[in-house]
């Protein structure tokens, strides 16, 4: 979910909304979890919590249900981890009272089903009906999603970019070591999660 954080935020930056996300995970939202899950899950809970709990109260949360990223080299399917698809289930169990309190206070929850299975392009319609519902047109939400597309196409195009030079480098001097790490996007590139 993480490596598509470009797609949802260039989406809804170019509606003209303002993308917030906690800074820190909470100690009381990762002890809310309830049973004993891996450490990402545990900081999802954390992170959420600190969310729910921001000063300025959300207009809008947008917790998505991840199932699959595009297919690569020909297979049939990508499923995410079942952690990560259920994410937006067990987060508004977890929380539910919490998100009743925002939403009579307002805030809206969006929770549209994101199969990228057959590419990213698989998001439109999904992110185009929770834009609609927070009252954007049709046509606005069109051209922003071209724009999100883009640029999700472009940063992980900057990634592969990045891994090539660096190879390119290391080829040029036999004396160079590298360590490759590999790792999940919301364990490897969150600080949190690698602790540093």
């Amino acid at each position: 979910v993480n490596t598509y954080f470009p797609l949802y935020s260039t989406f809804f930056t170019q509606l003209g909304f303002n993308v917030v996300m906690p800074e820190k995970p909470t100690q009381e939202g990762i002890e809310k979890r309830n049973a004993a899950f891996c450490y990402p899950v545990e900081l999802a809970h954390g992170f959420f919590d600190s969310l729910l709990k921001a000063e300025q109260r959300p207009d809008y949360i947008f917790l998505p249900h991840f199932k699959s990223v595009p297919n690569l080299e020909g297979y049939k399917t990508s499923q995410v981890c079942p952690f990560v698809q259920g994410e937006t289930f067990y987060l508004q169990s977890t929380f539910n009272e919490e998100i009743a309190a925002l939403e009579n206070q307002g805030t809206k929850l969006f929770a549209p089903l994101l199969d990228l299975t057959t590419g990213k392009e698989a998001s439109k319609d999904s992110m185009i009906e929770t834009a609609i519902a927070m009252g954007i047109s049709k046509s606005a939400a069109e051209k922003a999603f071209a724009t999100a597309i883009k640029s999700q196409i472009e940063c992980m195009n900057e990634m592969q970019e990045i891994g090539r030079k660096t190879i390119t480098e290391l080829e040029k001097d036999p004396s160079k070591i590298a360590v490759t790490i590999f790792s999940r996007p919301y364990n490897g590139f969150v600080e949190e999660a690698h602790m540093g």
